[in-house]
């Protein structure tokens, strides 16, 4: 990361933010390469903070790109924060995870936060989990009151799991209260989320079907039980459901939709 490599153990980071734009590169396995920070564990807070820099990750086996954060194991939390900057991961053998905000998150919350730079994955060897917000998001994590607003592209060797928000949402995951509204393409492909595992929640988001491309929310898996987000049909309804947009540690932003 531009700023921390690797936070563990109940520290905290705030009031913090980046500018710079970074290239990581390795032939070891993994790589975890974030705008802010590279790699989270242990229930690290990370609050007011945002990173406008762009972001290219190159590894092999495992290779995860965030905006904010390239990687979260365990629990840990990301409030009132933002990230502008383009990210693109890229491997060789394994799979790849890319988010506008974070690549990898597992078992973390997320609350108050937008992302409207674009998102890219790609990988030669295996899977790409690539979200406008988030690259892939597994149980215990949350998403709540958070937007994407960048395109996102995933490529991959056998599956790219590309959503306006997630790009593959996991058991035990939930999502309220949020949207998208960037392009979207990939092997699933859904406006909202890329792939969804039964068990994974959402609840009150939407994406725009016009500007994603995406007649549907879901690209893959779990699709049609309740809490399937449902259409942002007129732009008041979607006005009327934006989440708050995240202050940063130089004030608070405009609450309305970029």
């Amino acid at each position: 990361g531009s700023l921390v490599g690797q936070a563990a153990n109940g520290s905290s980071i705030t009031n913090v933010y980046t500018t710079v734009s970074m290239t990581a590169t390795t032939s070891a396995n993994p790589i975890y390469a974030g705008g802010l920070v590279g790699y989270v564990s242990g229930g690290i807070t990370i609050a007011n903070a945002y990173a406008t820099g762009a972001l290219s990750v190159t590894g092999t086996n495992s290779t995860s790109g965030g905006g904010l954060v390239g990687s979260i194991n365990g629990s840990g939390s990301i409030a009132n924060a933002y990230t502008t900057g383009t990210v693109i991961a890229t491997g060789s053998t394994g799979s790849v995870y890319a988010g506008g905000l974070v690549g990898d998150a597992s078992g973390a919350n997320i609350t108050g936060a937008y992302a409207m730079g674009s998102a890219s994955g790609n990988t030669s060897g295996n899977d790409a989990f690539v979200g406008g917000l988030v690259g892939r998001i597994d149980p215990g994590g949350t998403i709540t009151n958070a937007y994407a607003t960048g395109s996102v592209t995933g490529s991959a060797a056998y599956f790219a799991y590309s959503g306006g928000l997630v790009g593959r949402a996991n058991n035990g995951s939930s999502i309220t209260n949020a949207y998208a509204t960037g392009v979207v393409s990939g092997t699933h492909a859904g406006g909202l989320v890329g792939y969804r595992v039964s068990g994974a929640n959402l609840t009150a988001s939407f994406w725009d079907t016009a500007t994603t491309g995406r007649s549907v929310a879901i690209g893959g898996g779990t699709t049609t039980e309740s809490g399937t987000p449902s259409r942002m049909m007129e732009s008041r309804r979607f006005h009327a459901t934006n989440p708050t947009r995240a202050s940063s540690p130089a004030g608070p932003r405009s609450t309305s939709a970029p």
